[in-house]
C-alpha cells in the first residue's frame, strides 16, 4: 500500500521555513505543491523505512504549531 500525507504549513511560518521543511519532507518521498493552496504539499511516501522518522518529525512540528497533517487514503 502506498503511503499519501497531506501536510498544510500554518500561514505564520516563514517561506524560509517551509522551504526547511520541505526539504526534510522530501528525505521520504516525492513532495508536489498543492496549486490549490500554495501553503499545502502532498506527499508521495517512496522511503518506507523513512516514514517513521517523518512521522515524529510531523508530531512535533505539529505540536508546535507550524502545521497540520493526515494521512490520506491511496488514490489507487
Amino acid at each position: 500500500m502506498r503511503r499519501v500525507l497531506r501536510v498544510e504549513f500554518g500561514i505564520h511560518v516563514t517561506d524560509d521555513s517551509v522551504g526547511s521543511m520541505v526539504t526534510g519532507l522530501g528525505a521520504a518521498g516525492l513532495v508536489h505543491q498543492d496549486h490549490a493552496d500554495p501553503r499545502c504539499y502532498i506527499v508521495e511516501i517512496t522511503r518506507l523505512a523513512k516514514f517513521g522518522h517523518l512521522k515524529k518529525e510531523l508530531v512535533r512540528w505539529e505540536a508546535y504549531g507550524f502545521l497540520r497533517w493526515r494521512e490520506m487514503s491511496d488514490p489507487e
